[in-house]
């Protein structure tokens, strides 16, 4: 039989015998401390899909195991042979990742597999998904039914995108106008929504999920740009004060943040402050892009702040907000992110930078998230599957630290609808950010589309991707 594995194995040898190993509930499953999270994920996945819970009897075996091999972190080795199914994992992930391998075989043949053995490892550090959850706001039931679908993807960032014009989405108890204000836009109003926005507990949920999964989260919180809603609940943060609900922008807003006020730098502080307190992950992301100069140049306490740094171009009040930001976070011990924009030609805090085109820039600081096939958005709903599948995530030719599929809600009034959005495209994104470009084989990928979908189903979403079998 013909296995669908996603993303595609390094590896994968099965033998065209009999089934060999046959899934029961009289099931022994061993592990030993470093496996526990896969073990946990295992029982969640046979009790949810086959309704067995393992009575750890039987002639039926399970072995997972967790080696040290710090020459393909993130890897494993999974074989089937008579009676037993063993994953062995490079670290904790590996097994995690093993694991997901394992559910998609299961799956795929009622619980009985042949003798076959996968051996397995990233080809790149960051594999992400950012979800823009600004623009439309997806549940939190919805954020953690995509983390397990990233978990299946065997995706390891979720870039939480919290703030835009169109809302503000993260509750700050110092700043509580944020989100109490900002969560409610004129969009929201017409589809008959209240103010929304994650609460202290939900984001603790949110990480506590993520971490069992193996999946950091990136909180962004993005400025100077983007910031309607920012502005609507603190209008001293802009040059100009207006308190506006915020809104779906159809093009780039002028609202930006008024960067001639200490008090601008003071407030955005406190903000990060806070954010840094919530997300004890490493990287938080500091937005960046999309942010035009013409309030700077009508403003006059932000001309004041150019003068000031010897400059007369807005880029240098974008460059000392960047700069600045990023000194905070790094004093933080914190790692930041930002988007790569035609602006920031005088930053000199080094980042790493998401890139939306190809650019000269160091690979090692890349996380590249190319417009012309990792944007999954109303607005690229006619992107060829192959688009994404091919697209290779590289930087001047050279494998850069991570890639990214970027999910845009802007236009969707719930999660379901941003499912279309994004499957089956990420699972081509997948195979780009995991894959050995020479094992991939797109012809493959789509007569494996049917297994896919059940194996979507076994996480919670529900949606046909059988039609791209035919058009590719």
């Amino acid at each position: 039989m013909d296995f669908f594995v996603i993303p595609q194995p390094k590896e994968f040898h099965c033998d065209a015998g009999p089934m060999v190993f046959r899934l029961t509930r009289l099931l022994n499953l061993h592990s030993d401390n470093a496996s526990e999270p896969a073990k946990a994920a295992l029982l969640r996945f046979l009790a949810r899909s086959f309704e067995i819970e393992p009575l750890t009897s039987g002639w039926e075996h399970i072995h997972l195991q967790t080696k040290a091999d710090p020459a393909a972190p993130e890897g494993y080795r999974l074989t089937v042979c008579e009676n037993k199914v063993t994953i062995v994992g490079s670290d904790p992930a590996g097994t995690f990742y093993g694991v997901q391998t394992l559910a998609q075989l299961l799956l795929q043949n009622d619980g009985e597999l042949p003798e076959l053995s996968i051996t397995d490892a990233p080809r790149l550090p960051y594999r992400g998904l950012m979800l823009d959850c600004a623009t439309c706001f997806l549940p939190k039931a919805d954020i953690l039914r995509y983390l397990d679908a990233m978990a299946l993807h065997k995706l390891n960032r979720l870039h939480w995108h919290l703030t835009d014009d169109g809302g503000w989405r993260l509750e700050l108890y110092q700043n509580l106008l944020f989100a109490q204000i900002g969560g409610t836009g004129r969009t929201a109003r017409r589809f008959g929504l209240q103010t929304q926005f994650y609460t202290k507990a939900d984001v603790a949920e949110i990480l506590a999920y993520a971490a069992e999964r193996f999946i950091t989260v990136v909180p962004e919180i993005d400025a100077p740009g983007h910031v309607t809603a920012a502005l609507a609940a603190y209008p001293d943060l802009g040059c100009i004060e207006t308190q506006r609900l915020p809104k779906v922008q159809k093009s780039i807003s002028s609202n930006v943040l008024c960067l001639g006020k200490e008090t601008t730098f003071t407030r955005m502080q406190s903000v990060f402050d806070e954010v840094c307190r919530d997300f004890p992950s490493l990287p938080i992301h500091i937005g960046g892009n999309d942010v035009p100069f013409d309030r700077w140049r009508a403003c006059p306490q932000c001309q004041a702040r150019l003068r000031s740094l010897g400059a007369t171009d807005g880029a240098a009040l974008y460059a000392d907000y960047i700069d600045r930001t990023a000194r905070l976070l790094k004093a933080k011990d914190r790692t930041v992110l930002r988007w790569k924009d035609d602006a920031d030609r005088l930053v000199t805090e080094q980042t790493l930078l998401q890139l939306r085109t190809d650019a000269d820039v160091d690979p090692a600081r890349a996380v590249v998230s190319f417009e012309d096939a990792f944007r999954f958005s109303r607005s690229t709903r006619k992107l060829p599957l192959r688009t994404v599948y091919d697209r290779l995530p590289l930087v001047g030719g050279s494998i850069p630290h991570g890639a990214e599929a970027c999910l845009w809600s802007a236009g969707c009034k719930h999660s379901e609808e941003t499912y279309g959005l994004a499957f089956p495209f990420l699972a081509a994104f997948c195979e780009t950010a995991w894959s050995d470009p020479a094992e991939k084989d797109f012809s493959r990928f789509l007569h494996g589309l049917p297994a896919y979908r059940k194996a979507l189903f076994s996480v919670g979403i529900d949606c046909d991707v059988r039609r791209f079998v035919k058009k590719g």
